[in-house]
C-alpha cells in the first residue's frame, strides 16, 4: 500500500503546469508509473460503462483470441473495440466514451512534456483509444472446452479457422502493438487489481488497486502490466503515446513479446507455406520460409578484384570500389624493359605494349581495337608472391601459372579467415573445386588439372579435387559441385574457387575478331548503347561447410541449379525454355518460391539483345501480385569487367560483401533501358544507379551465369550481415528486422533534405519539398518565417542527420555562399537569413543539387499563405552564470508566456546571460552596464538588451547582493522585443562544502594546443594537483571547472609568471587571453621537464595557483607518453638503461657517450642515414641474387644435395 500511495498524485489538478509536469516526470523516471485521478463530471464514467455494455450486447466488440490477448491485459482484454479518432465525428453510442477520451488530451500533453524533459524521449503521436471488456467465466470455459475438443478429435481444419480467421498480418500487427516503446494511459471504469512487473528481473512486482475514474500511466518499455483475476475486472480504456525512436537509430527495435503470441505467429507462418504464393503477401511468404531455411554455410570468402590506382597512391580498397561504384577499367600498360624492374610498383598491372597490337578497326588478325582492361594490381613477376611460405624456390615459382599463384594465396587466406590452422603435416579432408578454362598442353603448367593439383598439394587436402570447365559458367559449376559434395558428406569442407589472368594479347585478339569487346572502354550492362564488355581479371575463393556450427557462418547457399540449353538456335544468347526450367530447378532445390528473392546478380555481358532477353525472363519468373517490393537487379561486370570463368563467383562475392553492409550496389553506365517499360501486375524490377539500402537484414539473392558451352547455372544465396542482435530484439529468432547500416555513407540520401536551425530549435527539421527540376537539376524548397526582428540561422541536414550537414564555410554566410558537406559541422557554420527583415517576414529557401555540386539561395516573399510555414516551433530559454558554474539551467515558462528562474548568489557580484534553446549562438546580453537599484530590483527592456547572437562574450547581466541571496529572474520575448527583470525573493545560507563535492577541475595547455583536458587529483584537504610535461621551454595553461570553457580559472593578467604578483579569478567566462605561464620565470622549468600544478580552494572558490618542478618517479613515464626527444641521465637510470654499479654503490655516468646521446637530445640524423644505407644494401643484394645465373646455381645445388 505504501508503494501504491507513492505513485498517486491526488492533487494533480491543483498544481501549476510546471509542477505537475515535474511530479509526473520524476515518478516515471524513478518508478516507471503514476496514478492520476481524472477530472470528469459525476456520472460520465457510468454512462461510458453503459455504452460499453450496450456495444457488447449488440456484438459490436471483437473477440480476442487467447494467444493474442497476451499482448494486451489477458482475460481483461477478452473483447476489444477501437474508438473513432478524436478528430472524427462522434458516432452513435460513443458520446460518453469520446468525452472520456477527450479528457485524456490535457493529461497526455503533460505526460508528453514530462517524457521530453525528464526522460529525454519525444512523443511523436497518440493512438486511437481502445476499449477492453473482460471475458466472462462461462465464455472462458467454453473457449477452453472447444480447444480441447479440437485437439482431442484431431481436427484437421486449417489453423486460420481455429483462431477466428487470423492471418499472419493481423498477428504481426498485435506483435508491433506489444513490442513498441510507448507511454500507456489506462482508465478504469470500476475498481481493478493490477500487478506491475518491472522488465528488470532484479525488482519485485508491485500490487496496485486502480480506482474508478483513475488513470494509470506507465512506461511500456520499463514494466509489464497484468490485470489480476482475483476481482472481476471491469472495462478499461487505453490510449498509447508513441515514443519517437532516437535519431541515431535507423530502424525500430521491438521489446520482448509474450511467447504465446510468438508461437501463434510461427504456426501461422508455417501454415502460409501451404497457401498459394499469389494469395500471400511477400513479407509473410518470405518470413514463413526463412524459419526453417537451411543451406550450406559460407565459412569465409577471399576476394581479389581489379581496383582503381590514383596518382601517387596504391590501389583503392575493395569496399570503396563497391560502394562508390568505381569503374576499374584502365588503359593497357607496357611491361618493364628489364627483368629486375618486375618488382617496381609502377609496373604492377602491366600487360603489353599497345603500340604493337593496336588498330582502330581491328581488321587484321594481329590487331586489336581494345585499349582498356580491368587488371589486378599485381607484379609482372613473383616479387609479391611469398614462395618460401609454400616451400618453393624462386625457380619453381617462376614456372607456375599466374592463376596457380593467385589460388594458392586465396585458398590460404580463406583457411585463415575461417579459423583453420595451418598444418603441413596433418591431412585435411577438404575438397577443392575450381572453375578454370583450359590452357595449352596436356602436362603444361597452364593445364587446369595441373593447377588444381599444385594448389591442393602444399595445403595437404585429401578430399575430392577437380576442375570444372564450362566457359563463363565454370565458377558457379564449381560451387554446385562443392555443395553436392558436402551434402553427400564426401568432405568436411569444400573450397569453390576460380581465377582469371590475362597472360598475353592472344585472348583479347580473339575477342576483338568476334567483336565482343567494347570500343568505348565501358561495360554498359542493360544500357541501350551497350557495345560489348571490357576483359577483366580476378580471383575468388569461397570456403563452404555444413551450416549450423558457428555464428561466423551467417551466409549460406540454399539452392543450386545447372542445366544445358540442349538444342538451341544460338549458344551466345539465353535459351528461354532452358532458363525458365533452370530457375524452377534452383527454387525446388532450395524449397523457396522465386517470388521472395530480394535481388538477382545477372549474367549480362553488355550485349543489348542478350541483356534484354535475360531481363524479360527474370521478370516473368519473379512475378507476384505484391508489386510493392521490387527485386533489385545488378551485374558486377560493369564495375570489374568480364572475368571469364570467374565472373559468376565475382557476382556472388560482390553481392555478399554489399549485403553484409545491408546495401545494394550501384549499376554503372546505365542511361537508357532498351525496349519499353513493362506493364501489368507482374513484380517490378529495380536497377539502382546508386547505393540503396536493403529492406531486410537477411537478403535472399540469386546469381546467374551463362557459359559459351550452353551451360546455365543459377544459385540462391542467403546473405545475412554479421551484426550482433540488439538487446530489445534478443531471442526473437523467427522475426527478421530491417538492417541497421553500421557505417554512415555520407553520399547517400534516403529520406530527403531538412532545414535545421534556430527556427526549429535544432531538433525537428523542416522537410524540403522537391519541385520540378530546371535543366535536369534537382531543386528542393522550404519556407521560413522570422519570429522577431532578428535573423535566423540554418543548415541543411541530409536525412535529418547532424553528421550529414550541408553548411557554408563561415559563420553567418549569405545566399550563394559555397556549400560544404555533407559532414558533421558546428552550429556556428550556418547561413543567416533575414538580416534586414522584420517579425513575420517570410522567405523561400531553395537547394539545387547537380551531382556533387550544390547551390543554396533564398528570396523574400511579398505575400505568402500562413499554411506554407506550418506551426511555429516552441522555444525554451536557459540561464547560465556564476551561480551554476556557467552551465545551462532551464528556465520555466509562466502562464503569461514569460520564463523565470531562481538563482542564489555565491558571491557578492554575480554575472549571468540568457540563451535561447541552450544554444551559444543565441545569447541575450546587456548593451551597457547594469543599473544598480537600491531595493535590489532591476528591469531592462528594449534597446538595452541585445541578441540573440553569439557576440555577447564579456557582456553580462550583473546581480549585486549578499552571498546566499535568492533572486527571481524573469525574461520575456514578445513582438521581437526582449525584457528582463530580477528581484530578491529570499535568502538561504550557502553550503560551499556541498557545492564543492560536485566540482572537478581539469588543466588544458599549449603542450597539445589546448586540444584535451587533463583531470586534476583532489587531496584530503580539498586542493587539486596534476603533473604535466613541457614540450617547449615555455608553456601556457588554464584550469577548467567540470571541463567547461565558460568556467575557467585564470589570472587577472594576460601572462602570469612565477614570482609575479597576480590574482586568481574565476571560475567564469572572462578567461579569454589570460594564461598561467610555465618556464617563463624563475621556476627552473624547460622542455622535457615535468611540472606539478597545484590549485588551492578556499570557501569553495579557487584562491591560489602555483607550480613547481616535479621529481616524482612518474616523471619518466610522462616523458615517454609525451614522446619527447630529450632525456636526462636520471630518467635513463629510471628506465634501466644505465646499470647500477655494485662496487661503488652509485649509478655511473656515461664515459663513452653513444652517438644518439648528443648532450641529452636524441639525434635522428644517424637513424635516417642508417635506414637509407640498409635499403641500399638490400637493393644491391637483391639485384645480385635474383639473376638467372644465381637461380640456376641454386637449383643445381639443391639437385646435388638430393643426389
Amino acid at each position: 500500500m505504501d508503494k501504491e500511495e507513492e505513485l498517486r498524485i491526488p492533487d494533480f489538478h491543483e498544481l501549476e503546469p510546471r509542477a505537475a509536469c515535474d511530479r509526473v516526470g520524476r515518478l516515471l523516471r524513478q518508478r516507471g508509473a503514476c496514478l492520476i485521478p481524472l477530472a470528469v463530471p459525476e456520472g460520465s464514467l457510468g454512462q461510458a460503462r453503459q455504452e460499453i455494455v450496450r456495444h457488447r450486447l449488440e456484438d459490436r466488440l471483437t473477440r480476442t483470441p487467447r494467444q493474442v490477448a497476451s499482448a494486451y491485459f489477458g482475460k481483461a482484454s477478452g473483447w476489444t473495440m477501437q474508438l473513432s479518432p478524436p478528430t472524427a465525428e462522434v458516432p452513435e453510442g460513443q458520446k460518453a466514451l469520446r468525452f472520456i477520451d477527450a479528457s485524456l488530451e490535457g493529461l497526455g500533453g503533460v505526460v508528453a512534456a514530462a517524457a521530453r524533459l525528464h526522460l529525454a524521449r519525444t512523443v511523436s503521436s497518440r493512438s486511437a483509444a481502445l476499449v477492453h471488456h473482460p471475458t466472462g467465466t462461462s465464455e472462458l470455459d467454453q473457449s477452453e472446452d472447444e480447444v480441447s475438443e479440437d485437439e482431442a478429435s484431431g481436427d484437421d481444419r486449417p489453423l486460420q479457422e481455429k483462431v477466428k480467421q487470423l492471418g499472419p498480418q493481423e498477428v504481426w500487427r498485435h506483435i508491433l502493438h506489444c513490442g513498441r516503446r510507448k507511454v500507456v494511459m489506462l482508465v478504469a471504469f470500476q475498481p481493478t487489481s493490477l500487478q506491475l512487473k518491472p522488465r528488470a528481473k532484479a525488482y519485485n512486482p508491485v500490487q496496485l488497486e486502480l480506482r474508478e475514474g483513475e488513470a494509470f500511466i506507465y512506461l511500456h518499455d520499463a514494466c509489464f502490466l497484468h490485470v489480476s483475476d482475483d476481482l472481476t475486472p471491469g472495462p478499461l480504456l487505453q490510449v498509447d503515446l508513441k515514443i519517437e525512436r532516437p535519431r541515431d537509430q535507423r530502424t525500430e527495435e521491438l521489446l520482448d513479446v509474450p511467447q504465446p503470441l510468438i508461437q501463434l505467429y510461427s504456426k501461422l507462418l508455417e501454415a502460409t507455406k501451404e497457401s498459394p504464393g499469389e494469395e500471400v503477401g511477400l513479407r509473410f511468404l518470405r518470413d514463413a520460409h526463412l524459419q526453417t531455411l537451411r543451406g550450406v554455410g559460407i565459412a569465409s570468402l577471399h576476394v581479389e578484384l581489379p581496383s582503381v590506382c590514383l596518382q601517387g597512391s596504391g590501389p583503392t580498397p575493395l569496399a570503396a570500389c563497391l560502394l562508390g561504384g568505381l569503374d576499374t577499367a584502365t588503359a593497357v600498360a607496357p611491361p618493364p624493359p628489364m627483368r629486375r624492374q618486375f618488382c617496381e610498383r609502377q609496373f604492377y598491372g602491366a600487360k603489353w605494349d599497345l603500340n604493337e597490337y593496336f588498330g582502330p578497326d581491328g581488321e587484321a588478325s594481329s590487331e586489336m581495337y581494345c585499349k582498356h582492361l580491368s587488371v589486378l594490381y599485381r607484379s609482372y613477376g613473383i616479387s609479391d608472391f611469398d614462395y618460401r611460405y609454400f616451400g618453393m624456390t624462386a625457380m619453381e615459382a617462376n614456372n607456375l601459372d599466374p592463376r596457380c599463384l593467385l589460388l594458392l594465396e586465396g585458398h590460404t587466406a580463406a583457411l585463415h579467415a575461417a579459423g583453420t590452422r595451418d598444418s603441413a603435416s596433418a591431412s585435411r579432408p577438404f575438397g577443392v573445386f575450381s572453375g578454370l578454362c583450359s590452357g595449352l598442353g596436356f602436362m603444361s603448367k597452364s593445364n587446369p588439372s595441373v593447377i588444381v593439383g599444385q594448389v591442393s598439394e602444399p595445403l595437404n587436402f585429401t578430399g575430392p579435387i577437380m576442375n570444372l570447365d564450362a566457359g563463363d559458367a565454370s565458377s558457379l559449376l564449381a560451387v554446385e559441385r562443392a555443395v553436392v559434395s558436402l551434402r553427400k558428406a564426401e568432405c568436411e569442407a569444400a573450397l569453390a574457387s576460380s581465377a582469371h589472368w590475362i597472360n598475353g594479347p592472344g585472348e583479347v585478339l580473339a575477342l576483338c575478331r568476334d567483336r565482343l569487346i567494347s570500343r568505348s572502354g565501358q561495360t554498359r550492362v542493360f544500357d541501350a548503347a551497350a557495345d560489348g564488355f571490357v576483359p577483366g581479371e580476378g580471383v575468388v575463393v569461397c570456403m563452404l561447410s555444413p551450416q549450423g556450427a558457428g555464428d561466423s557462418e551467417r551466409s549460406c547457399i540454399v539452392g543450386v541449379g545447372v542445366k544445358s540449353s540442349g538444342k538451341a538456335s544460338n549458344l551466345k544468347a539465353p535459351h528461354a525454355p532452358s532458363v525458365t526450367e533452370l530457375l524452377a530447378k534452383a527454387a525446388r532445390d532450395s524449397a523457396l518460391p522465386l517470388a521472395i528473392l530480394d535481388a538477382v546478380e545477372a549474367s549480362a555481358g553488355g550485349i543489348p539483345a542478350a541483356d534484354t532477353s535475360e531481363l524479360a525472363l527474370l521478370g516473368k519468373a519473379l512475378q507476384h501480385r505484391d508489386g510493392g517490393q521490387p527485386v533489385v537487379v545488378s551485374c558486377a561486370k560493369a564495375s570489374f569487367g568480364h572475368a571469364g570463368p570467374t565472373s559468376g563467383l565475382v557476382g556472388m562475392a560482390r553481392s555478399l560483401l554489399l549485403l553484409g553492409r545491408g546495401l545494394h550496389g550501384p549499376q554503372l553506365h546505365l542511361r537508357v533501358l532498351p525496349g519499353a517499360k513493362r506493364n501489368g501486375d507482374s513484380r517490378s524490377m529495380h536497377i539502382p544507379t546508386e547505393v540503396v539500402a536493403g529492406r531486410h537484414a537477411s537478403q535472399i539473392f540469386g546469381v546467374s551465369s551463362f557459359g559459351s558451352s550452353g551451360l546455365y547455372a543459377h544459385h540462391l544465396v542467403l546473405a545475412e550481415p554479421p551484426s550482433a542482435p540488439s538487446k530489445a530484439s534478443h531471442d526473437l529468432a523467427l522475426l527478421w528486422w530491417p538492417n541497421r547500416v553500421k557505417r554512415k555513407d555520407h553520399g547517400l540520401v534516403y529520406r530527403g533534405y531538412y532545414l535545421q536551425g534556430t527556427m526549429t530549435t535544432w531538433s525537428e527539421g523542416l522537410r524540403m519539398t522537391r519541385v520540378s527540376g530546371e535543366d535536369e537539376i534537382d531543386t528542393f524548397e522550404g519556407y521560413v518565417r522570422l519570429e522577431g526582428d532578428y535573423p535566423e540561422s540554418f543548415q541543411i541536414w541530409v536525412d535529418e542527420d547532424p553528421d550529414k550537414a550541408l553548411h557554408p564555410p563561415s559563420r553567418g554566410s549569405v545566399a550563394e555562399a559555397p556549400v560544404l558537406g555533407p559532414a558533421a559541422a558546428p552550429r556556428s557554420l550556418c547561413w543567416q537569413i533575414g538580416k534586414d527583415g522584420r517579425a513575420g517576414d517570410g522567405y523561400r529557401i531553395w537547394l539545387q543539387v547537380n551531382g556533387k555540386l550544390r547551390r543554396v539561395a533564398w528570396t523574400k516573399l511579398r505575400q505568402a499563405s500562413p499554411s506554407l510555414f506550418g506551426t511555429p516551433c516552441p522555444h525554451g530559454f536557459s540561464i547560465i552564470g556564476d551561480h551554476n558554474a556557467w552551465t545551462f539551467g532551464a528556465m520555466l515558462q509562466e502562464p503569461d508566456g514569460s520564463f523565470s528562474a531562481e538563482v542564489q548568489l555565491l558571491k557578492a557580484l554575480s554575472n549571468f546571460q540568457i540563451f535561447r534553446d541552450a544554444d551559444f549562438e543565441q545569447g541575450f546580453y546587456p548593451k551597457g552596464a547594469t543599473p544598480d537599484e537600491s531595493d535590489g530590483t532591476v528591469q531592462l527592456s528594449g534597446e538595452d538588451i541585445l541578441g540573440p547572437d553569439p557576440h555577447g562574450h564579456g557582456y553580462n547581466f550583473q546581480v549585486a547582493g549578499q552571498v546566499g541571496a535568492i533572486f527571481r529572474v524573469v525574461f520575456s520575448r514578445r513582438a521581437g522585443s526582449s525584457s528582463i527583470s530580477w528581484k530578491q525573493v529570499g535568502w538561504r545560507a550557502v553550503d560551499f562544502q556541498e557545492i564543492v563535492k560536485s566540482h572537478t577541475y581539469f588543466v588544458a595547455g599549449s603542450w597539445d594546443s589546448f586540444a584535451s583536458c587533463k583531470e586534476m587529483v583532489r587531496d584530503s584537504c580539498g586542493n587539486w594537483s596534476v603533473e604535466v610535461t613541457l614540450q617547449k621551454n615555455v608553456e601556457t595553461f588554464q584550469i577548467l571547472l567540470n571541463r567547461n570553457w565558460f568556467a575557467t580559472v585564470h589570472p587577472d593578467v594576460s601572462r602570469a609568471v612565477w614570482g609575479d604578483d597576480f590574482r586568481v579569478e574565476g571560475p567564469d567566462e572572462a578567461g579569454h587571453g589570460k594564461y598561467f605561464c610555465l618556464g617563463a620565470g624563475c621556476d627552473a622549468l624547460e622542455a622535457g621537464l615535468t611540472a606539478l600544478i597545484k590549485l588551492e580552494i578556499q570557501d569553495g572558490f579557487p584562491s591560489r595557483v602555483s607550480w613547481e618542478r616535479s621529481d616524482s618517479d612518474r616523471a619518466h613515464e610522462l616523458r615517454i607518453a609525451a614522446g619527447l626527444g630529450k632525456f636526462s641521465e636520471r630518467h635513463l637510470r629510471l628506465l634501466g638503461l644505465i646499470p647500477w654499479n655494485e662496487e661503488t654503490g652509485a649509478e655511473p655516468r656515461f664515459n663513452d657517450q653513444p652517438d644518439w646521446w648528443n648532450e641529452g637530445h636524441l639525434s635522428f640524423s644517424h637513424v635516417v642515414e642508417a635506414r637509407q644505407k640498409k635499403f641500399e644494401d638490400a637493393r644491391r643484394t637483391k639485384e645480385a641474387r635474383d639473376t638467372p645465373e644465381n637461380e640456376l646455381a641454386e637449383k643445381l645445388r639443391e639437385l646435388a644435395s638430393l643426389a
